[in-house]
């Protein structure tokens, strides 16, 4: 997993255990399936999977004691050698069971792992809905190790699915399309008419499901919600559970030929080389699936479907329709934000009542809520208590968070298959927010004030961007929309100011350089790849922090002014993600504050400053630790070998050839560099930084007396404005990176700087070593990013496990 993944992760986390909600460890001496002890007092539980209440039967838990008794507490051989006695009687039960030919497995997840490789190999592909259990796409990726081609569609889309799958049909012997049979948050149900669209594409398309939380309370003999409603044959293959619905624990495969579910068994990796299930579970798989196989079933679904009739009519009587309305025992209730979601779970467990909080990452950032699992064991009194407080609480915390009438069904639009969907300041704050669409609408003196030199962003510096990236006829990527926001409060002082940039950007543009190679392949031939309309705080023309904040006043209230400005952008642009950058790390107020509203944290790549305190070369140099001034003596002493012309407003000119030779400078560059990758800049933007007072080009030479070449070698575009220089981007002849050009450039920058009479030389991101060699002061960032569409990032993470599966092949 990717680390910027797991620190948004653990920050989410982190934020329900402190509410005391998540990662809890219940108090009993005993447990009923309905009611646990938290934190020294007893409450109701709708959060267990166990649907048909089991666990607590008699027949599993002496099935459980006779299987001890009989085989002992585990059978530790490899089931390619020899099985427990267990084994031959379940697998033939639960193919009666199934009407097909079951393989048991230690866990679903196991299963995955076993079968998908098998049933997959070079010859095939894989198509997943980008939704299915994270488990599937474990199985996939140890598929795709093996060569199989691995490919994701939207689960809001589904129906785009036939058009990846036919083209993916015809160059490979089968196509797989994993989808789970009920989803296990927001509890829809795989779109079984869409199934058999996808099917009829051609005869070499299969389906593979899990239907983990669809077992036992649906289906003939319990076999599950998927199987009642779509039948086994020779090209479906059943993952299951025998955990959840079914009681006991443990995974189960089904399939319709006895040949295809040996070949699995024989020669699926964690049937060889892992433990099998052992003899106490067994017992309990045994008991449970001669309840499956008798009339007791019934009673049971029938049970639990009155409790789920019960729910269904109660929520959408009090107005709280869950995402999907049907015979499934999962209701998921809109919320939104992490923030919102644990307020709603708090309330609700103060009132004696456990609920589970779905939030990132088994669902998008502000796609959050509350999920409700109700079991056979509730009684209908419990379930009314537990819809009285819902309705209650949720509407009231909607109001306590600002969040508007309308708002929750902009976010939850189309959140899953359309076949499966039954200037306003806050109150009392005081402050007032401006919005401009040109930098020309706001006052130059009070822009450059607060943001002149925060970032490259001073008031010249933006109409400078306007004019490079306002083209109407540009390409997508270079059409950019600025918004200009200036926040006061009532006494007109300056509380906040940013501007925000609706552009396309790259999805990787911070992940690991093999990453973006691997997918700067893809868009060799379909350039716009894993990109995505983004509202950012900033811009990609720009480094720094973009907000002005001023923490002495209200600031919470300006940035969530701001965030409500970037959410109106963001749905006026369709854009699906907000960043806002770039930001001091280490300042766990901010995180605190950004994490609440919905935003993950995620670190960047360092940033770097020189301080030159008025102090010469000499004095400078000798100020370094000797280890620094050994590594700089001999660019020192050929420093002087390059020359250095500068040009932008009153500075000398540059041809047009000349201005096409640096830009193909930078692109050399570019090319190489990936750390951080963005789109290409427009040709528009060396000339339009020579017409601008902000900019100046530094272009280096290499001496003719030093056999240097009549063209520049090497270049930088700097930002100035007060009495901080500020490259933001260079250029490089490759064929002249033997002569340590990177390294001469930085000096002949340095002279720049001092002889501008700058106190500060913000030398920016990346290339770290060299900066820091010359003393730079190292500073470390990070951005918040908020996202309403996890497909895209689903589709990086699939990138980043093909990468480093790569990685480790080699």
């Amino acid at each position: 997993m990717d680390s910027k993944l797991i620190g948004m992760i653990k920050d989410v986390v982190d934020a329900g255990k402190r509410r005391g909600l998540l990662h809890l460890d219940s108090k009993d001496e005993e447990l009923d399936g309905r009611s646990i002890t938290l934190d020294g007092r007893p409450v109701t539980s709708f959060s267990s999977c166990s649907y048909l209440g089991l666990e607590f039967h008699p027949a599993l838990v002496d099935g459980v004691a006779e299987a001890v008794k009989r085989y002992g507490t585990q059978f530790s051989c490899s089931r390619a050698y020899v099985s427990n006695p267990l084994y031959a009687e379940v697998e033939a039960l639960l193919s009666e069971l199934f009407g097909g030919y079951a393989l048991v497995t230690p866990t679903t997840t196991l299963g995955h792992l076993t079968a998908l490789p098998v049933l997959a190999d070079e010859r095939d592909a894989i198509v997943l809905d980008h939704q299915v259990h994270h488990s599937v796409h474990l199985g996939a990726n140890q598929a795709r190790a093996g060569g199989t081609r691995v490919e994701l569609v939207r689960h809001d889309h589904l129906d785009q699915a036939c058009d990846t799958i036919r083209q993916l049909a015809n160059r490979h012997r089968t196509v797989w399309f994993g989808l789970d049979g009920v989803y296990s948050m927001f509890g829809d149900m795989a779109p079984t008419q869409l199934l058999e669209e996808i099917l009829a594409v051609a005869p070499n398309v299969r389906l593979y499901v899990d239907d983990a939380h669809g077992m036992s309370w649906a289906g003939r003999h319990g076999r599950g919600s998927f199987l009642s409603r779509f039948p086994l044959n020779d090209r479906v293959v059943i993952a299951t559970s025998l955990n959840k619905g079914f009681g006991a624990g443990g995974g189960c495969l089904v399939f319709s030929d006895p040949e295809e579910r040996d070949l699995v068994r024989t020669t699926g990796g964690p049937l060889i080389f892992s433990g099998p299930m052992q003899p106490p579970m067994m017992g309990a798989v045994r008991a449970a699936a001669l309840i499956h196989l008798s009339p007791e079933i019934i009673e049971r679904q029938a049970a639990l479907r009155a409790g789920v009739d019960r729910v269904n009519t109660r929520l959408c009587d009090t107005g709280l329709p869950p995402m999907a309305v049907n015979e499934s025992p999962i209701f998921f209730l809109q919320c939104g934000l992490p923030r919102v979601v644990y307020e709603v779970a708090k309330r609700m467990l103060d009132d004696g009542l456990y609920v589970n909080c779905s939030v990132f990452p088994s669902v998008p950032m502000k796609r959050g809520g509350i999920r409700l699992s109700v079991t056979a064991a509730h009684t209908l009194a419990e379930i009314d208590q537990a819809i009285d407080r819902l309705a209650f609480h949720i509407p009231a915390v909607l109001r306590d968070f600002g969040v508007a009438d309308g708002q929750l069904a902009d976010d939850f639009a189309n959140a899953i298959p359309r076949e499966a969907v039954a200037d306003t300041p806050p109150e009392g704050n005081g402050l007032r927010m401006k919005i401009a669409t040109s930098i020309h609408q706001i006052d130059r003196a009070t822009w450059d004030a607060v943001l002149g030199d925060a970032a490259h962003c001073s008031w010249d510096a933006m109409a400078a961007a306007e004019a490079i990236y306002g083209g109407e006829n540009a390409a997508p990527e270079h059409r950019w929309r600025f918004r200009y926001l200036v926040i006061r409060d009532r006494s007109g002082q300056v509380v906040s100011a940013t501007f925000l940039t609706a552009l396309l950007s790259k999805d990787d543009m911070l992940s690991a350089e093999d990453v973006s190679r691997e997918i700067e392949e893809r868009r060799a031939t379909d350039p716009y790849y894993l990109t995505s309309k983004v509202i950012m705080a900033g811009s990609t023309l720009s480094e720094g922090n973009h907000i002005y904040l001023d923490r002495t006043g209200p600031w919470r209230d300006a940035l969530r002014m701001i965030v409500a400005a970037a959410e109106e952008e963001a749905e006026r642009c369709e854009a699906s993600t907000i960043m806002l950058r770039d930001f001091p790390d280490g300042d766990t107020e901010m995180d605190a504050f950004m994490l609440d509203e919905g935003f993950a944290k995620v670190p960047i790549l360092d940033t770097h400053t020189l301080a030159l305190d008025g102090a010469d070369e000499k004095t400078w140099y000798a100020g370094l630790d000797k280890k620094k001034r050994n590594q700089l003596r001999p660019a020192l002493e050929h420093v002087d070998d390059t020359e250095v012309s500068f040009h932008g407003t009153g500075l000398a000119p540059l041809t047009t050839e000349e201005t096409v030779h640096l830009h193909d400078l930078f692109e050399q560059l570019a090319a190489r560099k990936l750390r951080i990758n963005v789109f290409r800049v427009p040709p528009s933007l060396l000339p339009e930084m020579l017409c601008n007072p902000s900019w100046e080009l530094g272009v280096v030479r290499i001496r003719a007396d030093a056999a240097g070449p009549q063209q520049p070698v090497a270049f930088w575009a700097a930002h100035k404005h007060g009495h901080t220089y500020a490259p933001l981007l260079c250029g490089l002849d490759d064929a002249w990176r033997h002569r340590d050009i990177y390294r001469l450039m930085l000096l002949q920058l340095i002279r720049r700087a001092r002889a501008l009479s700058m106190r500060k030389l913000r030398l920016g991101m990346d290339g770290e070593i060299e900066k820091r060699r010359l003393g730079a002061r190292t500073e470390r960032i990070c951005l918040y990013v908020r996202t309403s569409d996890d497909y895209h990032g689903a589709l990086l993470n699939d990138t980043v496990a093909a990468v480093a599966t790569s990685r480790k092949s080699h």
